[in-house]
């Protein structure tokens, strides 16, 4: 076989008897689109999707419908947006924050503009996606598919393993271990993010190719997907303010050990930013294909 090295690992991802009857398709078809991390994802679906269910006649999903995978990108930028924006609420309940929060208008109007737009994107979030999900957990139920409930389930398995995790090295990583220590735990625990997000994502994506549910719930989705989106630019743009706040404020407690382990606040302000910064790219552009893709009475 000629395919390159990607593709042939992308095709052992499925059953062998899948890859028997359609391997030479599905390589074919790689070799028509190309790999990127748009096919990659909807490749990982249908491997699951394969051994989850070895005796259907599916090639491979669709690779799954365009407004359902950028609905579900953004919603999966949103889960990260929002572990960087914990991390930004974390960052910020010491007594310097809240008492330069309390006493400098600059820096309390850009924590309290964070809080609302965290809020408003977790509303308009929850109408995304509240609706598409009871109805696949209703079409699980009706036709007896209880595997649709377990995979919806992952994902709070998942963010709930990682919580338990984070505590744990918050507790762990007390004052006398040294930065080497430090930083690898923060990379442990970037790492089980990375992880649970990706099961997540994958298991939900699972989830809604098999579910048999209304297109309208997905297109109802599209104006709450964009607001949600568009809050998560202010949270980022006001974050970024309130960095450049509190340095006009206090410089002295803009340069301290106050983030996450009590490593460098300046970096980790950096890193918070960078986050919600990529997730609202990511967020972007999925939003864009989202409203193209709509039908016009969507939009």
């Amino acid at each position: 076989m000629n395919e390159p090295r990607a593709t042939r690992f992308l095709l052992r991802l499925f059953p062998a008897d899948w890859r028997a009857r359609y391997g030479e398709e599905f390589v074919a078809l790689l070799v028509q689109t190309g790999i990127s991390m748009g096919i990659v994802f909807d490749v990982l679906l249908a491997a699951v999707d394969a051994h989850l269910h070895p005796h259907t006649n599916r090639r491979w999903p669709p690779m799954i419908q365009r407004m359902r995978r950028s609905e579900l990108v953004i919603f999966l930028a949103w889960v990260v947006f929002a572990v960087a924006g914990s991390g930004f609420g974390w960052m910020t309940k010491d007594e310097p924050f809240v008492y330069l929060r309390d006493s400098n208008p600059a820096v309390g109007l850009a924590h309290a503009a964070v809080l609302i737009g965290a809020i408003v994107s977790a509303v308009a979030l929850a109408v995304a996606g509240i609706p598409i999900a009871l109805a696949i957990a209703g079409d699980g139920l009706r036709r007896g598919r209880f595997g649709q409930l377990v995979l919806l389930g992952v994902p709070f398995i998942a963010v709930a393993l990682w919580i338990g995790l984070t505590l744990l090295l918050v507790a762990f990583a007390g004052p006398p271990v040294d930065d080497v220590v430090r930083i690898a735990i923060a990379l442990l625990w970037l790492g089980a993010f990375l992880v649970a997000v990706a099961v997540g994502a994958v298991s939900l994506g699972v989830a809604a190719l098999n579910a048999e549910i209304d297109a309208a719930l997905y297109r109802r989705a599209v104006w709450p997907a964009t607001v949600t989106v568009l809050a998560m630019l202010a949270v980022t743009l006001t974050v970024l303010a309130w960095g450049v706040a509190l340095v006009a404020a206090d410089a002295s407690v803009f340069w301290g050990s106050y983030g996450f382990l009590a490593t460098s606040l300046p970096l980790n302000w950096l890193a918070i930013v960078l986050t919600m910064g990529g997730a609202c790219l990511v967020a972007v552009r999925a939003g864009r294909r989202l409203r193209r893709e709509a039908p016009p009475q969507a939009a």
